[in-house]
């Protein structure tokens, strides 16, 4: 945890790990997304979702724990059977937390935010492996990225209507054959609602899909208003929306960032030349940890992780009058 100020990491105020009793011998557990809801004025209720894909001894569990700046993390609590492997969480509508159930099949799991112990309410069928779960609070529904399945799954919460299956299979068609190691298939990894349009970027396809969601809703198509085609090798990852219409793209496999422009009826352009991330990462290195992690936009910054380097990187971008962004 640390303290932002300005704009800039300050300090360091709490360092919160876990190992259980009987952990195997790996470096980590994965704690993917933490959300929080408000506890009280002095403290709030974190909650962690640990996947187990690509791990051996999966923890298969949540967390939740009290944070507080004077006291650090207090009231830790596992969480096990029945979330599976739940990974991204985000709250929902009326009180619940959604995960997406990083199992096969994937699952979308609502949960009550309002108990301590996060007790389940429902469960909805996803595609397989759903890395990420949006909540399109205008439209009443959730989206989940199902990251191998190479499908979008859009789940109807508070208004009635079936289960939509978005396939991103004749988008990677028509993109063509990518890197054999990362980009096999189509792989949907992160969306955000933006009005009436869904953004979809997609690492397998190294592009961004907006769809416009009360056309799909209604039944009207399944496919794409408009698709962005990057350069097929950026492996584009994570994506953010600043003031509605400057959207910011994490390209991983390059580590580079994408500034496009959102159009009101959902077509994406680029406004700007692609800038790198970090100078210093080697044009050579391809591993899977190449370039950028997640983007969180706060105070006219973007903060991507970049996780090609051991000890871990955080590029600070600023972002000009027009939003053109810049390596700070």
């Amino acid at each position: 945890i640390f303290c932002l100020k300005e704009g800039k990491i300050t300090e360091e105020v709490s360092l919160f790990r876990y190992a259980p009793p009987t952990a195997p011998p790996t470096p980590y557990i994965p704690m993917s997304s933490p959300k929080s809801i408000p506890s009280s004025p002095s403290s709030v209720r974190v909650v962690l979702g640990c996947n187990n894909f690509g791990v051996t001894s999966p923890p298969n569990c949540l967390f939740t724990a009290l944070y507080s700046p004077s006291t650090g993390f207090t009231n830790l609590k596992r969480h096990s059977s029945p979330y599976g492997s739940p990974g991204w969480l985000t709250l929902g509508p009326d009180g619940v937390f959604l995960a997406a159930d990083e199992s096969v099949p994937g699952r979308l799991l609502v949960l009550d935010a309002n108990d301590a112990d996060l007790p389940l309410k429902d469960i909805k069928a996803t595609g397989g492996h759903p890395c990420h779960v949006a909540y399109a609070e205008k439209h009443g529904c959730a989206v989940t990225c199902d990251y191998t399945g190479g499908t979008v799954t859009v789940v109807p919460l508070s208004v009635p209507g079936p289960t939509i299956t978005l396939d991103h299979s004749a988008l990677y068609e028509k993109a063509g054959t990518g890197r054999a190691d990362r980009q096999e298939s189509a792989h949907p990894h992160q969306s955000v609602v933006v009005g009436d349009f869904l953004l979809v970027v997609d690492l397998g396809c190294s592009c961004v899909a907006s769809y416009h969601l009360p056309s799909v809703l209604g039944g009207e198509t399944t496919s794409p208003a408009h698709v962005y085609q990057a350069e097929r090798d950026y492996g584009c990852r994570h994506l953010a929306v600043v003031g509605g219409e400057d959207v910011y793209v994490v390209n991983e496999l390059v580590s580079s960032l994408s500034h496009l422009k959102l159009e009101g009826n959902g077509r994406l352009s680029s406004v700007l030349k692609t800038i790198r991330l970090d100078a210093t990462a080697p044009e050579e290195t391809r591993d899977h940890h190449r370039g950028g992690g997640g983007i969180v936009s706060h105070g006219g910054k973007l903060y991507v992780t970049l996780r090609h380097t051991i000890e871990g990187k955080v590029a600070v971008v600023w972002l000009g009058a027009g939003g053109e962004p810049a390596v700070e």
